[in-house]
C-alpha cells in the first residue's frame, strides 16, 4: 500500500491497462453521445421531410381541385395541365425556400 501523504513522485506508477480502460470508457461515452444526437436528428429530419412533402403536395392538390371544379362542365380539358403545373411550381418554390432557410439556420449554428 502507498502512503496517502506520499509525494507524487513516490506514487505507484499507473499501468497501461488502466490508461487503456480510461481511454476506452471515454471513447464509449463519446460514441453513445454521438448515437443519441444522431437519433434525435433522425426524428427531426423525418419530421422535416413530412412537412416538406405536405408543402409540395398541398399546392398541387389544390390546383388539381380548382382545375376539376372549373372544368367539370367545360370541354376545355387542356386547361387542367397548366393549372397542375402551376401547383407543382408553387409547391417546388415553397419547398426550395424552406430548404434554403434551414440551410442558413444550420450555417448560422455552425458559426457560433
Amino acid at each position: 500500500m502507498s502512503d496517502p501523504e506520499a509525494s507524487p513522485s513516490q506514487a505507484e506508477p499507473r499501468s497501461s491497462s488502466d490508461d487503456d480502460w480510461g481511454k476506452s470508457a471515454v471513447e464509449k461515452a463519446e460514441r453513445l453521445r454521438r448515437a443519441q444526437r444522431r437519433s434525435d436528428r433522425s426524428l427531426y429530419t423525418l419530421a422535416h421531410v413530412g412537412a416538406l412533402a405536405w408543402m409540395f403536395l398541398l399546392p398541387v392538390l389544390l390546383a388539381s381541385w380548382i382545375a376539376h371544379l372549373a372544368l367539370r362542365d367545360s370541354a376545355q380539358r387542356w386547361l387542367a395541365l397548366p393549372l397542375l403545373l402551376l401547383g407543382v411550381l408553387i409547391g417546388g418554390a415553397l419547398v426550395r425556400r424552406k430548404i434554403l432557410s434551414l440551410l442558413e439556420e444550420r450555417d448560422d449554428d455552425a458559426d457560433r
